[in-house]
């Protein structure tokens, strides 16, 4: 089973592997008790395994454990339908006579409904079991589908509180960076500390900061926190072009250049092999820009997952380009007066002014 979308917001919804919680159990217990059935799930459903986020009633081989691999999911049938599921008899359906809910654990009967997040993506299913042949009937099936919908509301709540703190986490981060700036703080300092607020936010990610020379041509590392030093160390120094990587291409063309796929995109023809080394899968990168318009440098998110970015991690990385920008220019500002003042000595020797913009 595999489904990028589905499964990124499965992920972002934080309830994989997460403890068992008294708001979940409140519906299987609810639905064990109402549908006569021994045994209720709410589950979650990745490519590889459904996770019990909350279970009542389990038998004595799966009690205690918080999932199973999908071998043993009758859920998963109905995460790839997106429809609920009915069968009276898992023995005799050509569809689950070989599950092995039903050879290992005894499953005999199923019924079971889809779990939408927000956006209507799929992210598991509210079911009840039975261990003997059982005839649901039509009103059952509305009870199962009124639980269902309390699940979702259970957790849209929590999204929405994940969402208000991520904002509050995104803010603190900016007044961070602003104070930092503010400060005169060296300019990694600046950086790192933007880099690690817009990680912090993206779940997983990893972010890059990449000067850009425009005498040479070529990026230069400014600030990647999280991105493993050997990776770090082989694109220090990179020429720019239309078809080197992101955030090579960024620079070049000036434009956003979103990669979904580092192993099938040609412009990582040169450097995918290094990126899979290091289990990067996508990677997605914007100019920096000055006032007035040149590339100052390029800021850009690693996954470890091909796909496209979210409209929201797309308004992140705008504006950690943008603040970056203020970052760098600030830092330019200073370096510029700093390199006035000293050469009113006549003993002063004449420095490269765009070597200095990158100290601090």
């Amino acid at each position: 089973m595999h489904d990028s979308e589905r499964l990124l917001a499965l992920h972002r919804s934080q309830l994989l592997d997460s403890p068992t919680s008294p708001e979940f159990d409140g519906w299987t217990a609810i639905a064990t008790r109402l549908l006569n059935a021994p045994i209720s799930l709410v589950t979650l459903v990745d490519d590889e395994r459904q996770f019990f986020k909350s279970s009542s009633g389990l038998p004595e081989p799966l009690n205690g454990q918080r999932g199973t691999p999908l071998s043993h999911s009758i859920c998963q049938y109905v995460v790839q339908d997106r429809e609920p599921l009915v069968i009276s008899d898992l023995r005799r359906a050509s569809r689950s006579k070989a599950n092995g809910a039903v050879t290992d654990f005894g499953a005999a009967a199923y019924l079971g409904v889809p779990i939408r997040d927000d956006d209507g993506l799929v992210l598991g299913a509210l079911c009840v079991i039975d261990t003997q042949a059982h005839e649901w009937s039509p009103d059952d099936l509305q009870l199962m589908l009124d639980l269902g919908a309390g699940v979702e509301r259970q957790i849209h709540a929590g999204n929405e509180h994940r969402d208000h703190e991520r904002l509050r986490n995104i803010l603190d981060g900016h007044h961070r960076v602003h104070d930092l700036i503010a400060a005169e703080a060296p300019l990694r300092e600046v950086l790192e500390a933007l880099v690690l607020g817009v990680e912090g936010q993206t779940d997983g990610m990893c972010g890059s900061i990449l000067f850009y020379d425009p005498v040479s041509r070529r990026l230069s590392h400014g600030a990647a926190p999280s991105l493993p030093e050997e990776y770090r160390t082989e694109i220090d120094g990179v020429e720019i072009g239309p078809d080197v990587g992101s955030c090579g291409s960024a620079a070049f063309l000036g434009e956003e250049v979103f990669v979904e796929c580092i192993a099938t995109d040609h412009r990582w023809i040169d450097y995918r092999d290094l990126a899979a080394e290091h289990g990067l899968r996508a990677c997605w990168s914007v100019p920096v820009l000055d006032a007035s318009g040149d590339v100052l440098a390029t800021f850009a998110l690693y996954y470890s997952r091909p796909r496209s970015p979210l409209a929201g991690e797309i308004t992140l990385i705008r504006n950690a380009s943008r603040l970056a920008g203020i970052a760098i220019e600030r830092h330019r500002a200073r370096s510029s007066r700093g390199w006035l003042r000293t050469t009113r000595s006549p003993a002063c020797p004449i420095a490269c002014f765009s070597r200095i913009a990158w100290t601090g």
